[in-house]
């Protein structure tokens, strides 16, 4: 079970979140909090997890659902007292952190040369394929 506290301050938001963020727990406020940050559209979302006693892959959902909503509209996002392995978490799952290592796009010089070798590849195949058939219809 999780609960939630909202406190507005000067166009801010404050989230504090105490117990379990879990599949249970954040199903129940999901449609709340983002709720509550459409209304309020704050200039700056502060969640405080200092008491999150555990996180789960919803939780996490949760966490980047805000964070991505903030940062859509141009606005701050922070998360503080979060627990490293919850923060661990987070990062697995948020797209902004796989992006530094995915590799740079291919020049078009790259793909037509591995499409080249692709198809010489596939030639050389085909004819050890027809010199194969063509040995063994003649032992027939």
């Amino acid at each position: 079970m999780v609960h939630t506290d909202y406190q507005i301050d000067k166009g801010n938001l404050k989230l504090t979140m105490q117990g379990r963020l879990d599949a249970d727990s954040v199903a129940q406020i999901w449609s709340e909090t983002i709720k509550k940050l459409s209304d309020i559209k704050p200039s700056l979302l502060e969640v405080d997890a200092t008491d999150i006693e555990y996180c789960d892959g919803a939780g996490a959902a949760l966490l980047l659902q805000l964070k991505q909503r903030q940062e859509k509209e141009n606005r701050q996002f922070l998360i503080k007292g979060l627990k490293t392995e919850f923060e661990q978490l987070i990062k697995i799952f948020d797209p902004g952190q796989i992006s530094e290592y995915l590799p740079e796009k291919a020049s078009l010089k790259i793909v037509v040369e591995r499409a080249g070798k692709g198809c010489c590849k596939a030639w050389n195949n085909f004819k050890i394929q027809i010199s194969f058939l063509g040995e063994l219809l003649v032992k027939f």
